[in-house]
């Protein structure tokens, strides 16, 4: 542990994201007394691990004996927050399975009541500027294990009509107005905004992304969002992990003609552990960890990479709201210290306007 800290927690590969009203804060004087003292080694520049993926289609089984849900994943690999479609593809895939009145529950859940919810969802494995970033673009639910089959055949029967036939402007309207019309509650409080840019800083996204994000959103057309979501989930090129019961499921799964069912099932407890790096959420063991809700929302990542040469100690601060102190790195993943239970400031009751939030 006191290895990967001095390796990997430095001055030189953090940066600190502070937000708060400074107008009577001696803003110096604060990262004198916090930061101030912090020194470390230099570290070499390091390049990220790829994130690799082989999307031919086909079902992964990790066997839960006696499991009476079956846990669904299915996706791709898919283009980062860097990529111009990526408005368009988070509108889409709300579409498909957003929220609860999104095609998939309105089916699944409402028609079927085969779940308590199904989730389309486009999260970053790596963001890079240079087009190199990923994303796993999934769906994710829980059935129960007789349901595991027939949930499957109408989750392609959705995606098939939803390429033929495309979204609804009805659909595409909803959808506009559930993530723009209430996009400033996202950002009222002050840990809000620093996590979104603590996000950003790591991604290597420009101060105003947020601001540019909504534009976009707003004036996505219907046809744009179909297209998107239909290249984020073709049907032949999807991968589909089931954690639960093997012998209850593996049959069934192989009429619905989603993919090439193994003979065998993997264990529900892998003798090692997942690979950290390169990351791919389609490997067995990756993909048995990434069906976990909580690993979901944090996966894997390849490890920090280390900045320029730049002073170990008395961090530069730059005197603009919402400003990483240190220099971003384009390629870089999760070097972002928080650091905001250290310092007391004043925080605003609501956002205030800037470069980062524009009012909508």
């Amino acid at each position: 542990m006191a290895a990967f800290y001095a390796a990997h927690v430095r001055p030189s590969t953090a940066t600190a994201v502070i937000v708060g009203d400074f107008s009577s804060v001696d803003f110096d004087a604060v990262l004198a007394d916090t930061l101030g003292d912090w020194t470390g080694e230099q570290a070499a520049v390091s390049v990220p691990a790829a994130v690799t993926a082989d999307d031919t289609g086909r079902v992964i089984i990790v066997d839960r004996p006696g499991s009476v849900q079956t846990q669904l994943l299915i996706g791709r690999i898919g283009p980062d927050r860097h990529d111009p479609a990526w408005p368009a593809q988070i509108l889409g895939i709300y579409c498909l399975g957003g929220t609860l009145t999104s095609r998939l529950d309105r089916v699944l859940r409402e028609e079927k009541g085969y779940t308590y919810g199904v989730r389309a969802f486009p999260q970053p494995l790596l963001s890079s500027p240079d087009g190199g970033g990923r994303a796993l673009l999934a769906v994710s639910g829980s059935v129960d294990t007789e349901s595991t089959a027939p949930a499957l055949a109408d989750t392609w029967t959705i995606l098939r009509n939803l390429a033929a036939e495309g979204l609804t402007d009805e659909e595409r309207d909803v959808a506009v107005q559930n993530l723009v019309g209430v996009a400033p509650l996202r950002y009222e409080t002050a840990a809000a905004v620093c996590t979104a840019l603590s996000d950003q800083v790591e991604q290597g996204l420009p101060d105003d992304y947020q601001a540019q994000v909504y534009r976009r959103l707003a004036t996505t057309t219907t046809a744009e969002a179909t297209a998107a979501v239909v290249a984020a989930f073709p049907t032949d090129r999807l991968v589909t992990v089931l954690v639960g019961d093997a012998a209850a499921i593996a049959g069934p799964v192989k009429d619905p003609g989603i993919g090439e069912v193994p003979s065998s099932a993997l264990s529900s407890a892998p003798a090692v552990p997942a690979p950290l790096h390169p990351l791919d959420p389609f490997h067995p063991l990756d993909a048995f960890h990434l069906t976990d809700p909580l690993h979901r929302l944090h996966p894997f990542h390849p490890p920090p990479v280390p900045g320029p040469s730049v002073p170990a100690s008395g961090a530069r601060c730059v005197p603009a709201l919402l400003r990483p102190l240190l220099p971003s790195r384009s390629g870089r993943s999760r070097d972002v210290m928080s650091l905001s239970p250290r310092v007391a400031l004043p925080f605003p009751a609501a956002l205030p306007a800037g470069p980062m939030v524009e009012k909508l």
